[in-house]
């Protein structure tokens, strides 16, 4: 039984010129665009193209149809070799997922016939392939995916109960950005992209303010916000985390924090000023509080990342003006809008998730 061959879905229906005259027919005789698509069965967008060319000709008696858009030819163009042609694409694209339309024609001189746009569909619907935005993740060296399996496997024995006792501590950058915090916008096409309202402004050397903050199992810890510029409105470089500052901040907080907490083991990443002398020396000076040794370049494996992303999504919503509006919704976010502790619960005990999750996967980066 011979099959017969399905038109592929990418391509437009094309439309005689008995249709399109009597399309523009009956629109001399008073139906509108919605009722002639309906019963013509052509696109209302099409036929706005027909009778804005048709209303454009000098002579109205006669009826004059403009040609078809270039590159919507519903003839197969590739012939006997659209099998071979969609495989190689397929392979391409399986090894190089970033090649984009004009590359795969680059690549592959039979595609040179189609245009840009019916092979970016040839991409979506028969190979299944759509274009997507890719995930933002840091380099991790083989030496470095080492390290993280070798944490990985020191603590993969670890239940949820024994992550309840880890107090998880991290500082982050919070950026005074200037207008929209989007990277996206909607814009007629032949706008002026330059206008104002279309671009997001950027400045070299953006104002921001370093916080140091914890949190566990049982809801947040210490916080602390360093110092900010003495310039004006604070927007002068502000205070960095050094080893000396780092041990003043843990002389103050951590003991009485892990005590309040119940926690025994205290979880933070490799930065220098956490791995300097002195830091060392305070810890050695503290045998009730273990530190966790750190792989390294994982923020998959510190849950403090996530609430990071949250406040700063929660001030994108209403982005300030000044570093004070900052600061001040800094403070707002993490003292008093930071009240689900199901949710602190919730990231503290994926913690075992996350780790499976790492050696499962060699040591690469991970969805968290």
């Amino acid at each position: 039984m011979r099959v017969r061959a399905r038109k592929p879905s990418f391509i437009k229906p094309q439309h005689s010129d008995a249709v399109r005259t009597s399309c523009v027919e009956m629109s001399r005789a008073g139906l509108t665009r919605r009722a002639i698509s309906k019963q013509m069965k052509v696109p209302e967008t099409t036929l706005r193209r027909w009778l804005a060319f048709q209303k454009a000709l000098p002579v109205r008696s006669a009826i004059l149809i403009p040609k078809n858009k270039p590159g919507n030819t519903n003839s197969n163009k590739l012939g006997m070799d659209r099998p071979r042609v969609l495989a190689k694409m397929a392979r391409l694209l399986e090894n190089e997922p970033c090649l984009t339309a004009n590359e795969l024609k680059r690549r592959i001189p039979e595609l040179l016939v189609y245009s840009m746009r019916n092979i970016q569909r040839i991409c979506q619907v028969e190979l299944k392939l759509p274009s997507r935005r890719m995930a933002t993740k840091p380099l991790l060296t083989q030496k470095m995916k080492d390290k993280r399996m070798v944490f990985c496997e020191a603590y993969k024995h670890w239940t949820a109960e024994d992550w309840r006792k880890v107090q998880f501590c991290d500082e982050s950058h919070f950026e005074l950005r200037v207008g929209q915090y989007a990277n996206r916008c909607r814009r007629r096409s032949g706008e002026d992209r330059y206008q104002d309202k279309f671009t997001r402004k950027t400045v070299k050397f953006p104002a921001k303010v370093m916080v140091w903050g914890s949190f566990s199992w049982k809801g947040t810890g210490a916080w602390e916000m360093l110092e900010t510029g003495k310039g004006r409105d604070g927007m002068g470089k502000g205070e960095m985390m050094t080893g000396l500052r780092y041990v003043q901040l843990l002389d103050s907080k951590v003991p009485a924090m892990m005590r309040r907490s119940r926690c025994t083991h205290f979880l933070q990443d490799s930065a220098p000023c956490h791995n300097s002398k002195v830091v060392t020396a305070w810890f050695n000076a503290h045998p009730t509080i273990t530190k966790i040794v750190w792989p390294g370049n994982s923020p998959d494996l510190n849950p403090i990342e996530n609430v990071w992303i949250w406040m700063k999504r929660k001030i994108a919503e209403d982005p300030p003006i000044n570093m004070p509006q900052l600061k001040k919704a800094i403070i707002t976010l993490w003292t008093t809008q930071m009240h689900n502790i199901q949710y602190l619960k919730t990231l503290s005990d994926s913690m075992p998730r996350r780790i499976q999750d790492v050696i499962s996967r060699g040591g690469s980066t991970t969805k968290y």
